[in-house]
């Protein structure tokens, strides 16, 4: 090369600097290709292939696509920093599943795409998890196990320019299952001996978790293990009703509603020949002389009944529990209390005897099919007084407690079984008197008249031993 053309590449380039620098553009080599920046809101483009031309017209310029060899910007500008949301910096949680999220980055000229990154370490020594999206949100599983961790977000747009955000951190503490929240609903406030109710838990949640099981207590008693359950107040001054709910882990809790119960104007329906009104409280007491004319003391065994039907939502019969308390036996007879009760389909039935300390001391598990169940109470009245004799019937005699006796019927088609207050319940207890093979049963008289069944819809005290029903003692 001589002198000249030396002279006259040297001011080429430096006619081609002052192009540059008037049109305030930057030209950088990048492998080896050229590349422009965009400033002052131009497209920089090179074009050409073994020459190349620069141009600094707008976009808008019709000749911007027209170069030969056209070919885009390159982008060197780094994408905005994210921000993080959430969690919050140093908080604490026991939950299992953390969800983690940021502000989107804004870049000119192309998408950017995230890359979570958690570690143990603030300086990010050893990275524990990491993941690549374009989402601004990500869901990790941590397991229960209690740590401190940090997390941070680097943004990076299709020019790999990077920028990465602030870097937070929280403490995973022992997981600990929170037990639900049971809220017992009723359909009435308004309260009376013999109404039919309905309760539910549509009120009742799980904060952490799920719930998994119900469980209804009627005084003590199980009546359903559905999310909500109908069944008919029992004529007693109270009663109690409890909802027991457990998650999925395990955790349990309850709430109770105490009923004190107002008595309606009743209207009753022959008292002595079916029992009305329907599912009250009753006392019943016995004349075991069948055939023969009663004495009149009805004490010959007496003893309180209470009659509860459960129902679904369909008001149609889920189950029958009747609880029957021994409390006097004036009579040299032994007997067997018992109950008939009519059903549809199968059922099953489970009888418990407890002792007068209420210790169970006996518990039958039967089943009964389409017709009319026969079940024992006290098989034994005489037992229920643990055989002591003429219990509760002598003036001037300590009082004994008797034995109690609960039967559960659950029926296994509810359907074949609906509701209907307008008929008088299937329900017939009766006394079978065991040294005459002889069976009681309401609405039966001797020859004068008198029944030998008396059903009261009320607590009731029956005469002593040798007075008559109508005499003044």
């Amino acid at each position: 090369m001589n002198k000249k053309t030396k002279i006259f590449l040297f001011f080429l380039l430096i006619c081609f600097t002052a192009a540059l620098s008037a049109a305030q553009t930057e030209f950088h080599s990048i492998n080896g290709i050229g590349a422009l920046t965009e400033t002052q809101n131009y497209k920089h483009i090179i074009s050409g292939f073994s020459s190349y031309k620069i141009s600094s017209e707008p976009c808008s310029s019709p000749n911007y696509n027209n170069f030969p060899g056209f070919v885009s910007m390159l982008d060197l500008d780094n994408p905005e920093s994210p921000e993080l949301l959430l969690p919050y910096d140093s908080t604490e949680t026991f939950f299992q599943q953390i969800s983690f999220k940021w502000t989107g980055s804004a870049d000119n000229w192309s998408s950017v795409k995230y890359r979570f990154q958690l570690s143990k370490t603030s300086a990010f020594n050893f990275v524990f998890y990491e993941n690549e999206t374009y989402d601004t949100y990500i869901t990790v599983n941590l397991g229960s196990a209690p740590d401190t961790y940090y997390w941070r977000i680097i943004a990076t747009d299709d020019f790999y320019n990077t920028n990465v955000s602030t870097t937070r951190s929280f403490k995973k503490i022992q997981y600990v299952n929170l037990p639900p929240t049971t809220v017992i609903t009723l359909s009435d406030t308004g309260l009376y001996r013999g109404q039919s109710l309905t309760a539910n838990s549509f009120n009742s949640y799980d904060f952490d978790g799920k719930i998994a099981n119900y469980k209804w207590y009627l005084n003590g008693i199980l009546i359903s293990s559905d999310s909500a359950v109908s069944f008919i107040l029992p004529d007693s001054d109270s009663s109690i009703l409890v909802l027991e709910i457990s998650d999925t882990v395990g955790a349990v809790s309850s709430d109770t509603k105490y009923f004190s119960l107002a008595i309606p104007q009743l209207s009753l329906v022959q008292t002595v020949s079916g029992i009305r009104p329907d599912n009250f409280y009753y006392t019943l007491a016995f004349e075991d002389l069948y055939p023969a004319t009663v004495d009149g003391d009805y004490n010959d065994f007496v003893t309180d009944m209470n009659i509860t039907r459960i129902l679904n939502q369909q008001n149609q019969l889920t189950k029958i529990i009747v609880k029957a308390k021994a409390l006097a036996k004036g009579s040299a007879y032994n007997h067997k209390f018992k109950i008939k009760i009519k059903l549809n389909g199968s059922a099953s039935i489970v009888n418990s005897l407890y002792d007068n300390s209420n210790i169970l001391k006996k518990k039958v598990e039967t089943t009964a099919e389409n017709g009319i169940a026969d079940i024992e109470l006290f098989s034994s009245t005489a037992e229920a007084f643990n055989n002591i004799s003429m219990p509760n019937v002598r003036r001037n005699s300590g009082y004994i407690e008797g034995y109690s006796a609960v039967a559960e019927i659950t029926f296994s088609s509810p359907s074949l079984n609906p509701l209907d207050l307008s008929d008088t319940p299937p329900f017939d207890p009766y006394l079978y008197v065991i040294n005459t093979n002889r069976e009681i049963h309401l609405n039966s008289y001797d020859n004068k008249g008198y029944p030998y069944i008396l059903l009261v819809p009320a607590s009731w005290d029956w005469p002593y031993e040798g007075s008559q029903i109508d005499s003044d003692v």
